[in-house]
């Protein structure tokens, strides 16, 4: 097996080396622990004794990055030994029975490696040199694990896969976009990278034959592809790495322009907001939000192509709902989708053209009907609440005057003519301003009733009550001069 030219030395070690994988994380990041299972058998044998006297060893060192070092140039020497453990992991347990069962699997039992070597990064030149020669090396393991788990060979969610995934992401925010350059220009072509470096572990693959001749890809394309699921069953792995799998995509796209463009027209993104934000068992906080959210806001400012692939994602009609909801008007209670297609018409500097996002919101997606659907659904469950006694949740009146405020930015985009045009095939019409007119008459005792009474959270709260009943006033103007503009022509053209 080939060893990589920058550790192939004999590695000069003190007497803290003796201490296990476990036994360094825990002297390295005292913070986070590892998934169970994580030891392997080697590391199940040693005695109590040699565990103490490890921990003992390490702890005159911890949070220094002397020992952070010499582990990381430790951990470094075997790792071609545990790269080809990981690899042959589902080879070895088709050798023991007909069928690997995904459930007897344990993907954890090379992970602490993985998650030590994150540890040990301290961003030092010395440490850049031992990266550059497993850099390729750790890519292609990564998407080997991929792929064998989207052939059910692994488990789906792999531990060893999400700890390198962590592993690559914090070795790009030590030492930047020329490390991170490397994984865009992999590709199946040859062993090594587009500038020829980094053979030794490209040979060691190749002997291995990890990969099909016939499966042509790029590294930027493989990555866009990763194996992905959403599912209860799947939520806490999704938190813990699929998340930093989507910080990962982003970290790249700041480095590379040219990753950036393709990330943009690829539907991995889309399809993400679509099952982990905005989908059934979507996430409403937390960091794999926050990255898929907060990065989808970003990039709609940025770029028209991508506002538009927004729009179509959020108001597409999903067959599974007999084709009548979409993520604008579906049942489930949030406002994050209306946050989003208020940005896509905040940041279109074109709206009264016919290229505009708005315009194919409006007439490809039927979108003033789609609105009105979630501004009513928002309205009920306040009225529900009001008639139950109870206060209302911060995202129902945020969903309702997003709702609202998509409504009137619609109709104040366009000249009355295609107000009155887009009123007349608007089936709800009536309701919206019936709507509009409760809204505004409400009592304040009602509304107070409604934010919880005299609560803390109740005076930051009547501010955005303030705002929806503004904005529910200037969604009724715009109503009322259609309406008088027509019963002023009818007045006209009478005898």
């Amino acid at each position: 097996m080939g060893q990589c030219p920058t550790v192939a030395k004999q590695c000069n070690f003190p007497s803290p080396a003796v201490a296990s994988v476990p036994v360094v994380n825990q002297c390295l990041n005292t913070n986070d622990s590892l998934p169970d299972g994580t030891a392997n058998s080697a590391t199940s044998s040693e005695s109590n004794v040699s565990l103490q006297s490890a921990r003992e060893g390490l702890v005159p060192y911890r949070g220094c990055d002397t020992v952070r070092e010499l582990v990381f140039e430790q951990l470094i020497c075997i790792f071609n030994i545990i790269c080809e453990a990981v690899s042959s992991q589902s080879a070895e347990e088709s050798k023991k029975k007909s069928y690997v069962s995904l459930f007897d699997f344990d993907s954890s039992a090379f992970a602490g490696y993985f998650q030590a070597l994150r540890y040990a990064l301290t961003g030092s030149q010395e440490q850049k040199s031992l990266i550059t020669g497993i850099h390729e090396h750790l890519i292609r393991l990564l998407f080997e694990i991929d792929d064998e788990g989207r052939n059910e060979c692994r488990p789906p969610a792999d531990i060893a896969k999400g700890e390198i995934i962590l592993l690559l992401e914090t070795m790009y925010e030590r030492y930047g976009k020329d490390l991170s350059g490397v994984l865009l220009q992999i590709s199946s072509d040859s062993g090594t990278s587009a500038n020829g470096d980094h053979e030794t572990g490209s040979r060691h693959y190749q002997e291995r034959r990890r990969f099909n001749k016939r499966d042509c890809w790029d590294g930027a394309t493989k990555l866009l592809e990763m194996y992905v699921l959403s599912g209860r069953e799947h939520e806490t792995y999704n938190l813990k790495y699929t998340s930093h799998y989507y910080k990962l995509l982003l970290l790249l796209a700041d480095h590379h322009g040219n990753f950036k463009e393709q990330l943009l027209r690829h539907n991995n993104w889309t399809w993400a907001l679509g099952a982990l934000v905005f989908g059934p068992f979507g996430c409403e906080s937390g960091p794999l939000y926050e990255h898929l959210f907060c990065g989808t806001m970003a990039y709609i400012k940025e770029n028209k192509q991508f506002r538009k692939a927004i729009v179509a994602k959020l108001s597409q009609q999903s067959p599974a709902d007999g084709g009548v909801q979409s993520f604008i008007n579906h049942n489930r209670i949030e406002a994050s989708s209306l946050k989003m297609l208020k940005a896509t018409f905040d940041n279109d500097t074109e709206l009264s053209q016919e290229d505009s996002c708005l315009n194919h919101f409006t007439e490809e997606y039927d979108g003033l009907s789609q609105l009105s659907c979630a501004a009513l659904k928002f309205h009920k469950k306040v009225e529900e609440r009001l008639v139950n006694g109870s206060s209302s949740e911060t995202a129902l009146l945020e969903g309702l005057h997003l709702s609202l405020e998509c409504l009137f930015i619609v109709l104040d985009s366009c000249d009355m003519n295609k107000v009155r045009s887009l009123i007349s095939n608007w089936a709800d019409v009536n309701d919206v301003n019936c709507l509009c007119t409760q809204l505004i008459t409400r009592s304040e005792e009602e509304w107070d009733k409604c934010l919880g009474g005299t609560t803390a959270k109740a005076g930051p709260r009547k501010t955005e009550v303030t705002q929806l009943i503004s904005r529910a006033t200037g969604l009724q103007e715009k109503l009322a001069s259609a309406e008088a503009v027509e019963q002023a022509e009818v007045r006209e053209s009478e005898p």
